[in-house]
Formats: C-alpha cells, sequence, structure tokens
C-alpha cells in the first residue's frame, strides 16, 4: 500500500518543501531538495525498536530522532567538539490536539529537513499518514 505526505511551507506562497511516498513493502521514499531517497538510507534506524533513528544535516553533523512515549528530542550527535545535546524537543500539548515543537537558533537553517524527519517518525510511531 503506498500513501504519501507532502509538507507545505507555513508562508503566503505554500511551496511544497518536501514529499514522502509511503510504501510498506520496499520502504519509503524522501522528496527533498530536488532529490529522492530511501528513508531507511538516508535515515536509518539506530536500534531495534525504531524509536532512535539517526542522520546527516546539511551542516555535515550527524543527528538523533530519539521517540519518548508522549515527545520526541532531536539530538546533535556528531560534533565531537562538544557533548550531545537535543536542539529540537517536541511535547504534547494538553489543552490543545497539536504538539509544540521547539527549536535552538542554530538549526533554523535546516528546519524544513526537521518537519520533513519528524514527520516520518510520528508516522512511524502513531501509524498516521499526515
Amino acid at each position: 500500500m503506498e500513501q504519501e505526505a507532502s509538507v507545505p511551507r507555513t508562508d503566503s506562497d505554500h511551496e511544497e518543501i518536501g514529499r514522502i511516498h509511503w510504501d510498506y513493502t520496499d520502504g519509503s521514499l524522501m522528496v527533498y531538495n530536488l532529490e529522492v531517497v530511501k528513508m531507511d538510507t538516508f535515515m536509518p534506524a539506530s536500534n531495534f525498536t525504531g524509536a532512535k533513528r539517526t542522520f546527516k544535516g546539511p551542516d555535515g553533523r550527524s543527528y538523533a530522532w530519539k521517540m519518548g512515549l508522549s515527545s520526541c528530542s532531536l539530538d546533535v550527535t556528531g560534533d565531537t567538539s562538544v557533548k550531545s545535546r537535543t536542539v529540537v524537543h517536541v511535547r504534547p500539548n494538553i489543552t490543545a490536539k497539536r504538539a509544540k515543537m521547539e527549536v535552538d537558533d542554530e538549526v533554523l537553517p535546516m528546519l524544513d529537513l526537521i518537519i520533513i524527519t519528524w514527520v516520518f517518525m510520528e508516522q512511524r510511531r502513531y501509524g498516521r499518514v499526515y
């Protein structure tokens, strides 16, 4: 079964920033920056459950999504000059149906990629296609 999810920009022109082609038999594909890559290759699972996946950012550093029971975080893991630290934290909002994403200023240039990879992780966790 193949499905798609696109991630539109939030500015006024609604330009599409990426697309995920969900395919549970051959593996999902991500279309980003005019490139098509397999999600399992771009963001391989770092543990048995798939609750932690890593990818290389455009800045050359490694990042790891870690999924908790109700929240998730994105950590910088590939910068050997500093200790691993959280740069994005997503928490559920008790009063609203949408989660709250807190993003450090240093990773704002790659916010598009952060959102696309977060959508992939959330789908893996909840089985929903956005």
